[in-house]
Parts: structure tokens; sequence; C-alpha cells
């Protein structure tokens, strides 16, 4: 069976974004934004069964 290239990467470090050095407000920022795509992906999945 043949691979095909996946268009965008699955696992993408969104801590090396070349920004200024990694902030607490920053982190906090970047674990919302996580979680909210995690609760919208199980809205949609959700809405699909």
């Amino acid at each position: 069976m043949e691979r095909t290239a996946i268009s965008q990467a699955a696992c993408v470090s969104i801590f090396r974004e070349g920004e200024a050095p990694l902030t607490v407000e920053r982190y906090t920022q970047l674990w919302i934004r996580l979680i909210n795509q995690i609760e919208q992906s199980r809205a949609a999945a959700a809405g699909i069964r």
C-alpha cells in the first residue's frame, strides 16, 4: 500500500514560532486555544453520529 503525503503536519510545535520567549500569558493562551480546538472537534464528532 502506498502512503500519500499529508499536506499539513498532524503535530506542529506551537512553541517554536520564532517569537519571543514563552511567557506565562502566552502559555495560558496556547492551552486555551488547544482546549477550544478539542471541544470543537468533539462537538463536530457528536454531530456526525
